[in-house]
């Protein structure tokens, strides 16, 4: 079965999150700490903000869902309609 370019897509946006996490994690291990979300020697505020505010990271979450479904939605109506 050959997968649809978004399937493709969707599949190498997942590898990439699922690669990055992981060598996030054994980075972390390497240097000693003990979370991967220790923001306090991180000058990234954008990582800062996400991690130091339990709400930023709930919106940033949900937002993302919601993105996620609203574009399946979409491609799904485009291909159908087609």
């Amino acid at each position: 079965m050959i997968l649809s370019r978004p399937s493709l897509v969707f599949l190498s946006l997942l590898a990439l999150d699922i690669a990055s996490h992981w060598l996030q994690m054994y980075s972390i291990f390497l240097v000693g700490k003990v979370s991967h979300k220790d923001v306090k020697d991180s000058s990234n505020w954008l990582f800062k903000a996400y991690c130091g505010n339990r709400l930023f990271m709930g919106y940033c979450c949900i937002a993302c869902e919601a993105n996620s479904l609203w574009t399946v939605f979409f491609i799904k109506t485009i291909l159908s309609c087609s």
